[in-house]
């Protein structure tokens, strides 16, 4: 079930928190899979928001991507209005692939969770 593999990648990012080792790439995982467990089926296994956060905080390369996801979702699913969101972006050109009929060719949690936004959006009729 898409819940547990949040909290299994939840628990692996705070594991390599305690190792010292990077732990961006398990939170994104388990923020990708927490959201999508929340929108597909309003499971509440773990807080998307705060692993989005630990990888903001990060010094990853995922920290852009941290961002741009966060405010897509805060503008886009919880109707936060000052929310302004970069579309030249890697996710935001992503969404705007998406939007405008073309497809994302990279595979992977993040491109699925993007293609999914990206394809609620679209059904919504939502311009950027």
């Amino acid at each position: 079930p898409i819940d547990l593999k949040a909290k299994i990648a939840y628990f692996k990012a705070r594991r390599a928190e305690e190792k010292g080792e990077d732990p961006a790439e398990h939170y994104m995982e388990a923020a990708c899979l927490g959201f999508m467990a929340y929108r597909n089926f309003g499971f509440q296994s773990i807080n998307f928001m705060h692993c989005l956060d630990k990888v903001i905080e990060s010094d990853s390369e995922l920290r852009e991507d941290a961002v741009v996801l966060k405010k897509v979702i805060l503008k886009y699913y919880y109707g936060s209005q000052k929310v302004e969101i970069d579309f030249d972006s890697r996710v935001g050109r992503m969404i705007k692939a998406v939007l405008e009929g073309d497809d994302i060719y990279e595979d992977g949690i993040l491109e699925d969770t993007v293609r999914l936004i990206a394809e609620d959006l679209l059904k919504a009729g939502t311009k950027i």
